[in-house]
């Protein structure tokens, strides 16, 4: 009767087992086989359930910043550009496989973000340095095309200069002679009318011995006027050592 008992105590939990199974593979749920969960006592034969072990508690609390060996990729690039990725290197925005991927803390960032900056200030200023190199290279070419132009133009000019300045010299020699010639009242009273430029040029060529009469007879303030500029006339010349043909 007892053997009776316990055979029919012992199907009666085999049963159980197998709906709980069946239970299980209907609602499709990922759970372990519970014959796995159940072992026979060796001393009893009776069957005992083992204790499902409880879900391991997250290494970190919620909220909590994940290690860096547990960050995706995404994950530690989200990091490194979070704030402002303008001041990031560029290799950070790539994408590679396997790359080893550095952090950055906020101070670090705002650090390579001001450096970024100042490498676009340099960068700017570089190339305006160079448009104004070119510039400067450019009108150094053309202000030496336009002195050699000007070195030209003097060389015509003084030689142009030195044909007046004989035709000039030719005409001036000729007019000395002319008053000269003159009697001394005569020619004073033509230089009392005369420009006085013209008057000096003349008067200066002439020899003293001939000049003299001639200014005595001229009008007093006239013949000052003449006397003074032919001094003055005479010490610029001296100074700078220019003489008179």
């Amino acid at each position: 009767m007892i053997l009776l008992l316990a055979f029919i105590i012992k199907a009666a939990e085999f049963n159980g087992i197998e709906i709980v199974q069946d239970s299980i593979a209907m609602t499709g749920r990922d759970l372990p086989d519970v014959a796995q969960l159940a072992e026979t006592e060796p001393a009893s034969g009776k069957l005992q359930m083992k204790e499902r072990p409880a879900p391991a508690e997250s290494a970190h609390g919620e909220g909590e910043e994940k290690p860096e060996e547990e960050l995706t990729r995404k994950e530690k690039l989200e990091k490194i550009v979070e704030g402002n990725e303008n001041g990031l290197p560029d290799y950070v925005h790539e994408e590679s496989p396997g790359e080893n991927i550095p952090r950055y803390s906020d101070a670090e960032k705002e650090m390579l973000e001001k450096l970024s900056i100042r490498r676009i200030q340099l960068e700017r200023w570089a190339q305006e340095l160079d448009m104004k190199a070119n510039l400067i290279e450019a009108t150094s070419k053309k202000l030496e095309e336009q002195v050699a132009e000007l070195e030209k133009l003097k060389s015509v000019t003084e030689e142009l200069l030195g044909k007046y300045n004989d035709h000039d010299n030719a005409k001036l020699r000729s007019l000395v002679k002319i008053y000269e010639g003159m009697k001394a009242k005569e020619a004073a009273e033509v230089f009392n009318q005369m420009d006085m430029e013209i008057m000096l040029e003349i008067i200066d060529r002439m020899s003293e011995r001939k000049a003299a009469p001639i200014l005595a007879k001229m009008d007093t303030k006239r013949a000052r006027e003449l006397t003074e500029k032919l001094a003055n006339q005479k010490s610029l010349a001296t100074a700078m050592g220019v003489e008179k043909k």
